[in-house]
């Protein structure tokens, strides 16, 4: 139920960001996550077959604007899912998108974790990083992105790190000029 909930979430966010207008170009986008979850017990993750799935509204040749939807089904000793719905900033440097440019990203995200044997959280993050974005054809660009978020419980207890290395691929509606 959670998977085809997950699906048309994002189904529904990529058309929707197709029929919008008022930016300058969209980019679609599937990213993989490796890292490492440092809260209190440090576990390393690898999230297979996709980490996440953005869409980024370009207001401008250096703004965009992204919102996020992830979903991870891990195993450490039980099956753990974790929903993320976020929403990221991104800065970029320099003019010309025909090369190689790097970004800095800001951003925040609800985290919803149920681990088996444990009473299901819902989590609070915020994050930045630095990221390179290498077009690789007119429509088509890979993107490698670190990043450090801070994990809130509910009340603002402190739950933890979480340091991330994403790879990934975006798909821009108009060609990369």
């Amino acid at each position: 139920m959670l998977r085809r909930a997950s699906v048309f979430a994002v189904v529904a966010l990529m058309i929707g960001a197709v029929g919008a207008r008022a930016q300058d170009n969209i980019e679609l986008g599937v990213d993989w996550a490796f890292g490492v979850n440092a809260d209190g017990d440090t576990q390393w993750f690898v999230d297979i077959p996709a980490s996440q799935f953005r869409a980024g509204f370009w207001f401008s040749d250096r703004i965009s604007i992204e919102p996020r939807l992830g979903y991870a089904l891990r195993s450490n000793g039980g099956t753990d899912h974790l929903l993320d719905l976020g929403l990221n900033g991104l800065v970029f440097l320099g003019k010309s998108a025909e090369r190689v440019r790097g970004y800095g990203v800001i951003g925040a995200a609800w985290i919803w974790s149920n681990f088996e044997g444990a009473d299901a959280n819902s989590d609070f993050s915020v994050g930045a990083g630095v990221g390179l974005w290498l077009p690789m054809t007119s429509h088509l660009a890979t993107r490698v992105e670190g990043r450090y978020d801070r994990i809130f419980r509910g009340g603002g207890v402190d739950a933890g790190n979480v340091v991330t290395l994403l790879v990934g691929l975006s798909f821009t509606v108009k060609p990369i000029q």
